[in-house]
């Protein structure tokens, strides 16, 4: 049986596995980090108290997301997510791959939760999902091969972003190249002012986004 303990800090209410320490401390110290800039993009002096579950077991991170989600069943590919305004994430400890990937999660999901709370819910819009996930995928600071991402990249660069209505797991390139692209070009404000505004415009970017991206990276050649 799992042993757990808890974390907490002014930004994170944390429950882990006992031995998932080391991974914890990372997590939180990368999501640290960041915290001051999400607040900066946000405009938000306040701190986001973020509860999160961590499981090391998959059955029990099913279990527990299932008590909020509406999908029938949940893809194997997630082991992440931002159910109840909270943080779950499921670390396959067997796996040194996925132990080194997820330690950037934590992250990747409280852009999310910034996203929900200060900006889809106080303004009352519809998630958008590739503009999200393209920031968070950005800002977790996981390491990521540009150059592998566009050359594998796995729906055509002319796909309608804002068809997704969920996030799937041939779409991360996407997002990956996207969040590049927005903020190596500096216009992460300029979109987030314009989802606040006009939010249709963002979903109509949609239709040409990844496009742009990809000519972006191409002409630009960019090498990481």
């Amino acid at each position: 049986m799992t042993e757990y303990k808890i974390f907490e800090n002014d930004n994170f209410r944390i429950v882990f596995p006992i031995d998932l320490e080391n991974f914890t401390q990372f997590s939180v110290k990368n999501a640290m980090d960041s915290i001051d800039k999400l607040k900066t993009l946000f405009k938000t002096n306040k701190n986001l108290k973020i509860n999160a579950n961590f499981f090391d077991i998959r059955d029990d991170f099913v279990k527990y997301i299932k008590r909020y989600s509406t999908r029938k069943e949940i893809p194997n590919w997630i082991r992440g997510c931002f159910y109840n305004n909270g943080i779950q994430l499921y670390i396959d400890k067997n796996s040194s791959y996925q132990l080194d990937k997820m330690r950037y999660t934590l992250l990747h999901e409280t852009v999310h939760l910034y996203f929900t709370n200060y900006i889809y819910d106080k303004y009352n819009i519809q998630r958008i999902c590739w503009f999200d996930e393209s920031y968070a995928n950005y800002l977790d600071k996981c390491p990521k091969d540009i150059k592998q991402i566009l050359q594998t990249l796995e729906i055509p660069i002319d796909f309608n972003m804002s068809s997704l209505s969920n996030p799937e797991s041939n779409a991360y390139g996407a997002f990956n190249l996207i969040g590049f692209y927005i903020f190596s070009t500096h216009q992460e404000e300029k979109f987030l002012n314009l989802l606040i505004e006009d939010s249709e415009q963002i979903r109509e970017l949609g239709k040409t986004i990844l496009k742009e991206a990809v000519e972006y990276i191409e002409n630009k050649k960019i090498v990481q």
